[in-house]
């Protein structure tokens, strides 16, 4: 997905880190990636978040029947605006992010990772997806985001990643573009050093029903995310 813009840049020199001394680099050890094939995030799965788009034609046909049933008038112009409005301030809900919140949950209990985190979805730089999954989901794998002291881990569907903070070299926050009408919550880009052929990785929060909770917390991950990396200038 092309990025419309970016608004903050942190890069990491990666040779010291605040809060981490030498010894504490070390025992982070080095990145690790494992990929396997998905299990909760399937073609079922997919279909069923797809669905929820549906909802976000409600507000729309709603407003139709509305002009229809009183009639042309000043007032009833403004049906339309308020139906996108609407639309617009539940385009997380659209986006089917209940049933990611509950497949994600669902994962975290199986795991028995009882750790605070982030419901968000995973985008690998390389795309690990390909083909006509590539082209309709954006997101290669969805689950449970730890920022802890010594890095980010995460634990998906199909995919289980660690980065320690010595290997964080910039985070960024995207725009997500066209699909989100560029008024959606921004992804957090983070490129890493070390992780085999992957040059970076985006998570998007899916925890939010509507837009005003995903921007609040996207931006406190990006604080955590950004708080992790090594030697931050703007």
């Amino acid at each position: 997905m092309n990025s419309a813009k970016v608004l903050g840049i942190w890069t990491s020199k990666c040779q010291s880190c605040p809060g981490l001394n030498s010894q504490e680099a070390m025992l982070t050890g080095p990145a690790q990636l494992e990929i396997g094939a998905a299990k909760l995030f399937s073609w079922r799965a997919l279909a069923v978040v797809h669905a929820y788009s549906l909802l976000l034609a409600a507000p729309v046909v709603s407003a139709a029947l509305a002009m229809t049933l009183i009639g042309f008038d000043w007032a009833s112009l403004l049906l339309p605006f308020a139906a996108f409005g609407v639309t617009i301030l539940f385009l997380p809900l659209g986006f089917g992010n209940p049933h990611i919140s509950r497949l994600v949950r669902r994962l975290r209990a199986e795991t028995e990772n009882g750790q605070d985190g982030w419901v968000v979805q995973l985008t690998l730089w390389p795309r690990i997806r390909t083909g006509l999954r590539a082209a309709i989901e954006d997101a290669d794998d969805i689950g449970w985001l730890i920022i802890n002291d010594s890095g980010v881990v995460f634990a998906g569907d199909s995919v289980k990643l660690s980065v320690p903070a010595i290997q964080i070299a910039e985070v960024q926050l995207v725009n997500v573009g066209m699909r989100g009408l560029f008024v959606y919550g921004h992804r957090i880009r983070v490129s890493v050093t070390g992780l085999r052929e992957v040059t970076a990785m985006e998570f998007a929060e899916r925890s939010s029903w509507w837009l005003p909770g995903s921007r609040r917390t996207t931006r406190r991950l990006f604080e955590g995310m950004r708080g992790r990396a090594c030697r931050m200038t703007t």
